[in-house]
């Protein structure tokens, strides 16, 4: 466990899925609806299909967090080693993915957001993948999520050209990247 500020990040358990699922299902809907079809969103995120999910990754060697605040769960964090083949079988990013980590989920309440807990938890998984050791954090975004695109800026990554135009939900994704090789200290 972790306790930054009054921000506290723990490893995810079993008993934690449900949670992990309603938080998930509560942020796709809220962020993707904008530029991913209603249809898609009730067929494949629903909080059964997101508990799955959880239930399958938790034991893969994924990472999996729970950031909460005076017990409540406020959102969640995936990170581990990034895939080299997608489920239309290409691969969008490095032949080589050695010393590359990935964070593969961030998630935050939307009544949370803008208080600083995304940074944290941003900078957490930095920390992570470094003792993990990987040199360059990625992570994919949706091109339309122009918000999440600013704030991975503001962390210090940078957008790169490695872009998934075939994702399953018909939004294009890219990959943003950071060297975390110089270690960041939290204030």
């Amino acid at each position: 466990m972790v306790q930054i500020s009054n921000v506290l990040i723990r490893k995810a358990s079993e008993k934690d899925a449900d949670d992990w699922a309603l938080i998930l299902h509560e942020s796709l809907n809220n962020t993707y609806q904008k530029y991913i079809s209603r249809d898609y969103l009730d067929n494949n995120y629903t909080v059964e299909k997101l508990k799955q999910g959880f239930l399958n990754e938790i034991n893969r060697g994924t990472e999996l967090y729970l950031l909460t605040i005076d017990e409540v769960i406020v959102g969640i964090l995936k990170i581990g080693k990034p895939i080299s083949c997608y489920t239309d079988g290409n691969n969008y990013y490095r032949d080589d993915i050695d010393g590359i980590g990935e964070i593969k989920s961030l998630h935050i309440k939307k009544e949370y957001q803008r208080r600083g807990i995304g940074s944290l938890a941003i900078s957490f998984a930095e920390n992570r993948l470094r003792e993990l050791n990987y040199t360059i954090s990625h992570l994919w975004v949706k091109q339309q999520n122009t918000k999440a695109i600013e704030f991975y800026k503001h962390m210090g990554y940078l957008e790169t050209n490695y872009v998934n135009p075939n994702t399953n939900d018909g939004a294009p994704s890219m990959v943003m990247e950071k060297d975390i090789t110089k270690r960041k200290y939290l204030h």
